[in-house]
């Protein structure tokens, strides 16, 4: 009788009455309820790993396979109504910089599926090859080395000064009072710019032929050398601008006639895009000896090296573990370099005409195109399934609320009808 008393005093008050409480069955139910919606928000935020702020850190295909994880979409064209080249490229809040034809171009990206033209410095023949954006000033590679632009007022941009190179300026590269041109056979060019009205050249390093691309981490100067029998790169120091000192480069055994188009560095490696050999990744933790970490070639249908095919990385851009490459005739690529022994093609896109470079800011993509122009794309990262992160998100939680809310509903007309008998 005791131990009947006992079992009996241990029962919840709302069934010592022999009948549970209706206002205690709802909030048992709707206290389920709640735990099945946050676990489905919880293993939303476990399968999808947190995009960060700029959208790209989204889970990516690791299973070394080619297939795409990245969508890209075309958003816009300029010029839209006409083709023509679009080569070099700057971007400062919602204005891009580029040579659109022959002009140096400033356009507004403020309505990305809209860009539209804000101002132009007039040039009527062919000399522009690439620019580089300075705090009142665009620093423009000509044919024949170095123009300067005032663009302080974009109603009146005027010339202010020039410095001869008498090759072809290929990339341009500004730190603090110095310009670093490629200039192709003249070789890395500097030029003091302390004033741009009077910029001259205060010394070069002349590789054997064709510099085509440069790029600078801190005191050091990488170069893609464009030639068959010299290094693909060719590492150079300029700690002391007056006297650049060749301390470094790369060449590879295995294709000796390999040559530099573009390069592209970040804290660790260096990006070396190649004509008909692809993109090298190469450790540049030790810059005096870079070595190989990884290739991609993404022609499938010629074999690396065979003269005349469409591999021509003419230009890379990095950004977080990914690698854009403008690594063909009309292909873009994306790769996920998360393992740098196994960049993962995660992307491509083949809509383009001959690509020049690339550019990525947020989730749009720039494409420079000799012949469309600026092409302005959107990237979607798609997980393993094909679908976007956010089609994954609403397949796990509209259902569960739906559960919740159906439920609600019963309760409370059983509840109201309860309470009317």
């Amino acid at each position: 009788m005791m131990n009947k008393r006992k079992n009996q005093s241990r029962k919840p008050s709302f069934l010592k009455s022999g009948k549970i409480n209706s206002e205690s069955k709802i909030f048992s139910v709707l206290f389920f309820c709640c735990l099945l919606w946050f676990s489905n928000i919880f293993l939303v935020t476990c399968y999808l790993p947190i995009a960060n702020k700029e959208g790209l850190n989204v889970e990516a295909n690791q299973n070394g396979t080619s297939t795409p994880t990245v969508e890209f979409t075309p958003l816009a064209r300029y010029p839209s109504n006409k083709t023509t080249r679009g080569l070099g490229f700057a971007m400062r809040d919602n204005y891009i910089f580029s040579i659109i034809g022959y002009s140096p171009t400033i356009i507004d990206v403020s309505n990305i599926s809209n860009p539209t033209f804000v101002a132009e410095y007039p040039v009527e023949t062919g000399r522009m090859n690439t620019l580089a954006l300075g705090d009142d000033y665009l620093f423009l590679g000509t044919s024949s080395g170095l123009e300067i632009i005032n663009i302080s007022d974009l109603a009146n941009i005027t010339k202010v000064g020039q410095c001869n190179t008498t090759n072809p300026v290929r990339k341009i590269v500004l730190q603090g009072n110095y310009a670093y041109l490629a200039a192709e056979n003249n070789g890395l060019v500097i030029v003091n710019i302390t004033d741009p009205t009077n910029p001259f050249e205060i010394s070069s390093y002349k590789t054997n032929i064709d510099t085509r691309d440069i790029v600078q981490k801190g005191s050091i100067i990488f170069i893609a050398n464009s030639n068959r029998t010299d290094s693909a790169l060719v590492v150079i120091d300029v700690s002391d601008p007056m006297n650049p000192v060749k301390i470094g480069y790369y060449e590879n055994s295995e294709y000796p006639e390999m040559f530099g188009l573009s390069i592209t560095v970040n804290s660790s490696y260096a990006y070396l895009g190649t004509e008909e050999h692809g993109l090298f990744i190469l450790d540049i933790t030790n810059t005096s000896h870079p070595h190989l970490v990884s290739h991609f070639y993404g022609n499938t249908e010629q074999p690396i090296g065979e003269h005349g095919n469409e591999e021509i990385v003419s230009g890379t851009f990095v950004k977080e573990q990914y690698v854009f490459e403008s690594g063909g005739a009309t292909s873009l690529y994306m790769l996920d370099f998360s393992e740098s022994a196994n960049p993962t093609l995660i992307g491509q896109y083949s809509g383009a005409y001959l690509l020049y470079g690339v550019y990525v800011h947020d989730t749009y993509l720039f494409l420079q195109d000799v012949l469309l122009g600026i092409m302005i794309l959107n990237m979607t990262f798609l997980d393993t399934t094909g679908r976007p992160p956010g089609q994954i998100i609403a397949m796990i939680l509209v259902p569960s609320l739906g559960v919740v809310i159906i439920i609600t509903i019963v309760i409370l007309y059983k509840r109201k009808k309860i309470s009317s008998s």
